[in-house]
C-alpha cells in the first residue's frame, strides 16, 4: 500500500507541474497538501529519473523553478489517460 501512495503522488505531483507549466516546490506542496520536505524528496528522485528540471530562478536563487522535460510530459500524457479511463469504469 505504501508504493500505492507513493505511486499516486507522482501522478498527482506530474499532473500539477503540466497544469502550471512550471511552479515552484512549495506550490506543489501547498496545492496536494504534502509536506515539502517530501515534495522536496520527490521532486529530487523524478530530476534523477528524467521527469523534471530545476532551475535557478532568477529573481530569487534560493528557489528553484520546476518543469516538466519532454520526458516528463510524456509520461503525464500517458497518466491522464489512465487516470480517465480508471474513472470512467468507477462512475459505471
Amino acid at each position: 500500500m505504501l508504493k500505492e501512495l507513493k505511486f499516486n503522488k507522482w501522478i498527482d505531483i506530474l499532473l500539477f507541474i503540466n497544469s502550471e507549466r512550471a511552479c515552484y516546490s512549495q506550490n506543489i506542496s501547498n496545492k496536494l497538501q504534502i509536506n515539502y520536505a517530501h515534495i522536496s524528496k520527490i521532486i529530487d528522485l523524478m530530476v534523477v529519473k528524467g521527469f523534471v528540471n530545476k532551475e535557478k530562478d532568477n529573481h530569487n536563487e534560493r528557489r528553484k523553478i520546476i518543469s516538466l522535460t519532454k520526458k516528463g510530459q510524456k509520461l503525464q500524457e500517458v497518466l491522464k489517460e489512465a487516470v480517465k479511463i480508471i474513472e470512467e469504469k468507477n462512475d459505471k
